[in-house]
């Protein structure tokens, strides 16, 4: 079993975000949730704050973002989108942080998607499937 990292590892990243990373309710998730790179989302406070430095870092690198003119969900709001194929609902879950956007596919042969996204993830697949 590995060994947990001390709590001045969690300290140091939290003071590197600028904020303390939450877990969600355990009541409120009901099935494992996935990033957009399809790694699972953790759930202890190290791996989320892990993976949220990891995207502080490369949203800082990154030279640019691209803004989207469709207004995303606010928190607690959900733009849903059903077809044929699949129910999409898009919800903000969080405003503190950057994985703050859940997206639930269900596909109608049965594969449920849940995600959590970021800002732009959340943009990108507003604008590609008119959420």
């Amino acid at each position: 079993m590995a060994k947990q990292r001390p709590a001045v590892v969690l300290l140091e990243m939290q003071k590197e975000l600028g904020f303390q990373v939450n877990l969600p309710n355990v009541e409120t998730r009901k099935e494992e949730r996935f990033y957009a790179d399809l790694s699972p989302v953790a759930d202890n406070i190290l791996g989320r704050t892990e993976k949220e430095l990891q995207e502080h870092r490369r949203q800082r690198n990154q030279k640019c973002h691209t803004a989207l003119e469709t207004p995303l969900p606010t928190l607690g709001e959900t733009h849903s989108l059903d077809t044929e194929e699949a129910k999409i609902s898009l919800k903000r879950c969080s405003d503190v942080g950057y994985h703050v956007f859940s997206l639930d596919v269900q596909f109608s042969f049965g594969l449920c998607l849940p995600l959590l996204l970021t800002e732009f993830e959340a943009s990108q697949v507003k604008m590609n499937a008119k959420v």
